[in-house]
């Protein structure tokens, strides 16, 4: 909904410049010093601005991003901060600063944080006047005490200004939570609403602080993004994996597809239940279609050992009217921790059987590539092995055709990191 609105609510007063911040119980300062292996996995990210839609250029998301994940060390201390930041079609950002941290009080109590500060945004359209908000800050914060998993999210604005081509600043209505506030003609302010999960093993909390779409430019602002995670049942390695069916990249005529359908592997595994996700398919247009995609994983942990699986798997692919129909893409990675150490990445993959007009065509030996003249190139069982894990792509498929199609099928990767104690 779209509307004024006044309302004190989330509302942080900017003090000459500087920024009203949150309470925040329990911060890294009033925790124990130096890095405490515990029970519990730590992950966090955040960014000050991104910029989407319009004539946005590459390297608009995540200024001042910073993250880190599945640890179980309390005391980790991150931040990253930028002075200022063009925001494309849009404007600039000013004193831009994300700060991740994990801590462990004396009481017992572990926290993962995540903060996300900007002191200023500028919204400047030619003829249309300009816009400026003070002070916008988003906390997340995840925690275990003696009563369970816990997570909050916050986020306060100093002020919002609109300066119209001529005249005097007009002070602005701060919007509630999920609500908005238009300025007619320049831009639509929308304060966000955070989300939080708790259960028996994790809590999980996240927030985006202000939302601003610049009618002008077709461009959206989001200000303030931050993301805090805790998860139990840490004993022997920190799990990191994921599984897509499908991802296409560096299209012209075609829709783009991400990680589809995407799976990630909690740190501390699934306690040795495989989890799995499909989806029936998915329509690139011109006559390309992926059919009966599904992805899972599942990972296991007790006393000093650690395994786990990821994997993918595509029924059918057709491309070109059923010229190029490829079947029975596999794609796994497998990971096992003993000791300590990782002793064993397998991958299990498989491109499948690849067609062309109805004739069966064959890998040359040694996993060269498949190369069909004028249509496309195939590339199996592509494989990256790391020091704790392994990723596989079954096929990799490149239309000759002109369109710049390239096609991931079947992507696994997991790793396992020893838990540190």
């Amino acid at each position: 909904m779209r509307r004024l609105i006044a309302s004190t609510t989330m509302l942080a007063l900017a003090a000459a410049g500087g920024i009203a911040s949150a309470p925040v119980a329990g911060a890294a300062a009033s925790g124990s010093t130096g890095k405490v292996p515990t029970s519990f996995a730590f992950k966090a990210s955040g960014y000050g601005t991104s910029v989407k839609g319009g004539q946005v250029t590459a390297g608009s998301e995540g200024t001042a991003f910073q993250a880190f994940g599945c640890s179980n060390l309390a005391g980790i201390d991150k931040d990253n901060f930028v002075t200022e930041a063009e925001l494309p079609g849009a404007g600039v950002a000013q004193g831009v600063d994300t700060h991740l941290w994990t801590d462990k009080s004396k009481k017992g109590v572990v926290s993962t944080y995540a903060t996300s500060t900007v002191a200023h945004v500028n919204i400047a359209q030619s003829g249309l006047g300009s816009l400026d908000l003070s002070a916008v800050k988003s906390v997340a914060r995840t925690w275990h005490s003696a009563s369970g998993f816990h997570s909050r999210t916050t986020t306060t604005i100093g002020g919002i200004a609109f300066t119209p081509p001529t005249g005097d600043p007009q002070s602005i209505p701060i919007p509630s939570p999920g609500q908005s506030v238009s300025v007619p003609g320049l831009a639509t302010i929308s304060l966000g609403v955070g989300s939080t999960q708790e259960n028996a093993d994790s809590a999980k909390a996240i927030t985006d602080g202000v939302r601003i779409d610049v009618i002008p430019t077709a461009t959206t602002v989001r200000v303030a993004h931050a993301r805090a995670i805790l998860e139990s049942g840490i004993v022997s390695g920190l799990m990191h994996g994921h599984a897509s069916g499908a991802r296409a990249d560096a299209l012209t005529d075609y829709v783009h597809v991400g990680q589809t359908p995407l799976s990630l592997m909690p740190c501390r595994g699934t306690d040795g239940k495989e989890r799995s996700k499909s989806i029936a398919s998915v329509n690139l247009g011109n006559n390309a279609v992926i059919s009966g995609l599904t992805t899972g994983e599942l990972g296991k942990q007790s006393g000093d050992r650690a395994h786990g699986y990821e994997f993918s798997k595509i029924a059918s692919v057709t491309l070109g009217s059923k010229d190029l129909v490829l079947t029975g893409i596999i794609g796994r990675a497998n990971v096992q921790l003993d000791g300590g150490k990782v002793v064993s990445t397998t991958k299990g993959s498989t491109p499948g059987t690849v067609e062309f007009q109805g004739q069966v065509q064959q890998f040359p030996a040694g996993g060269a590539p498949l190369e069909i003249p004028g249509v496309a190139k195939l590339e199996p069982n592509l494989v990256k092995r790391t020091s704790n894990g392994i990723s596989v792509t079954a096929l990799r498929v490149t239309l000759l055709d002109g369109s710049g199609l390239v096609l991931n099928l079947g992507e696994a990767a997991l790793g396992i990191k020893p838990a540190k104690g």
